[in-house]
């Protein structure tokens, strides 16, 4: 992944970008590596990972999102449920 996405996709994820979209298209999907949440609770495994949709946005294009602790993430049983905001 180009460096540029990479830190687009990083900086929406944690809401420095304001995202006003809608609509979502799936382009593909990605490997999430999962370090913050072991480095903040240690009963958390550390070095898991799991796949993630990336999706573009219908109304801005060049705008991208992940979800990486969707529904079926090991982090999720964890919440005792998905974050998809």
């Amino acid at each position: 992944m180009d460096k540029h996405l990479l830190a687009l996709c990083t900086f929406a994820f944690v809401g420095l970008i304001p995202v006003s979209a809608e609509e979502w298209n799936s382009i593909g999907q990605g490997v999430y590596y999962e370090d913050l949440m072991p480095a903040l609770d240690p009963a958390i495994e550390a070095g898991q990972h799991w796949a993630v949709d990336i999706e573009e946005s219908a109304d801005v294009k060049g705008l991208y999102r992940f979800i990486p602790y969707h529904r079926y993430s090991p982090i999720a049983e964890y919440l005792e449920g998905p974050d998809n905001t």
